[in-house]
């Protein structure tokens, strides 16, 4: 197995209609103002930060023992983003 890498993990999310985003099962509140724009998510040991355009918006304890799967956002199929 290859050996972890250094360093947080960094994956991309976009924020939803109700201003938050989902990282290894863990819902993070970001903010109505972010709706629909894409972020940026440094996941370490004990936190995950947000930033977006190289701003840190929040950072959120990391509650949630789980793996992260999901690195790169994916617009959603036939539906159109405004």
């Amino acid at each position: 197995m290859p050996a972890p890498p250094a360093g947080p993990i960094i994956v991309q999310r976009r924020v939803s209609q109700r201003g938050s985003i989902m990282v290894a099962t863990q819902r993070i509140h970001v903010g109505m103002i972010h709706a629909r724009k894409v972020v940026n998510v440094a996941a370490d040991g004990n936190s995950f930060q947000v930033s977006l355009d190289g701003e840190t918006i929040c950072v959120a304890p990391r509650s949630a023992t789980r793996e992260i799967h999901r690195y790169k956002v994916h617009a959603a199929r036939g539906a159109s983003i405004r």
